[in-house]
């Protein structure tokens, strides 16, 4: 199917905007939040199938190590989608854009038992989350500031934000010295007469993230964009570059 001319009209952000003697190959250029991506989406819904936004291109999948089974654990169309893992292995931390393109960070159960909490919630993107090994403590960048990329934190134990500096400090030191003594986890292949192995306790049952969006701090104020962002192990140094 050729194209010889697109013309939208209050789509997305669109007001009114026609497009014509379009060549063989075509390039888009423009500032981010333009409507660049609007226009695609526009000519995909042109075509057979859902259209871009509902192509799934940002699905958010899960491979059990000990059976090879894949599961879906979280939909989504943003194929820029980045995410990690607790060091325990379940959490999922993910920064994902909605389809006004404002990309927030969300947490939720690696295993996919309850929906994801959005920890950020602002008009300005945020990105690059990264827990501390105990998953207790959380980094990430934002734009929220003079749209400058800036490192900030949020101590997902609510429990955190009550202790003193001196009771914080020693919490961060054992946090430390339990980080050392941690080892990657082994994929147990379960046999037909074993019985399975009772599930660790874990972090994420413990957290109430609902309102860790009102208790996030900013640590950088660097003129320009922060990025690179790494959190140490024990949760007590963001390290990035500028």
């Amino acid at each position: 199917m050729g194209l010889s001319r697109i013309s939208l009209e209050n789509f997305r952000n669109h007001a009114a905007t026609s497009l014509s003697e379009t060549a063989h190959f075509n390039l888009l250029v423009g500032e981010n939040g333009a409507g660049k991506t609007n226009l695609l989406e526009a000519l995909s819904l042109l075509g057979p199938g859902r259209g871009l936004r509902r192509a799934n291109l940002g699905d958010l999948a899960r491979l059990d190590l000990a059976s090879g089974a894949v599961a879906i654990v979280r939909e989504g169309w943003d194929d820029e989608l980045e995410y990690v893992y607790s060091s325990d292995g379940s959490m999922i931390a993910f920064a994902e854009s909605d389809q006004d393109f404002n990309k927030d960070i969300w947490i939720m159960p690696a295993d996919g038992s309850r929906q994801p909490v959005n920890v950020t919630q602002h008009p300005d993107n945020e990105g690059r989350p990264r827990f501390s090994a105990d998953g207790r403590v959380l980094a990430f960048l934002s734009e929220r500031n003079n749209e400058e990329s800036d490192a900030w934190i949020v101590m997902l134990d609510r429990d955190l934000e009550g202790y003193s500096q001196r009771d914080l400090d020693q919490y961060f030191k054992d946090a430390a010295e339990a980080a050392k003594k941690r080892k990657p986890p082994e994929a147990a292949r379960e046999k037909a007469d074993d019985k399975k192995p009772e599930k660790p306790a874990t972090v994420a049952a413990e957290l109430e993230l609902d309102d860790a969006y009102l208790r996030l701090r900013r640590v950088t104020s660097v003129p320009g964009n922060e990025d690179n962002a790494e959190l140490s192990p024990a949760g007590d140094r963001v390290y990035f570059t500028a």
